[in-house]
């Protein structure tokens, strides 16, 4: 899925998403990966600069680039990508803090 919206809503939108992942999950797609939606400033500022979000090592976006990582893998195995879901899992774990 591409341009995937966490929760079905984002912060500067006036409306909720009505048919989220979810729904498209619950009617019996299987989704191989969400690439989240990224901010158009992020998105510009990348194409201005000729780089690849996948090539893009900013901390930010390792979130995005794990997900197209993930369909990558699928085309064609990447070696050592148990150390890349690693790096995701832990910075997922250490951001739902204490009570997460």
């Amino acid at each position: 899925l591409n341009e995937d919206i966490p929760g079905g809503h984002l912060k500067d939108s006036s409306e909720e998403l009505i048919f989220t992942a979810e729904h498209l999950e619950d009617s019996g797609f299987k989704l191989e990966a969400r690439i989240p939606i990224i901010p158009k400033t992020i998105f510009l500022n990348r194409l201005y600069e000729g780089t690849p979000i996948i090539l893009d090592e900013n901390g930010k976006n390792d979130n995005i680039r794990y997900e197209i990582f993930k369909i990558a893998n699928q085309i064609y195995p990447i070696k050592d990508f148990h150390k890349i879901e690693e790096k995701i899992n832990n910075q997922n774990h250490r951001s739902k803090g204490l009570f997460g």
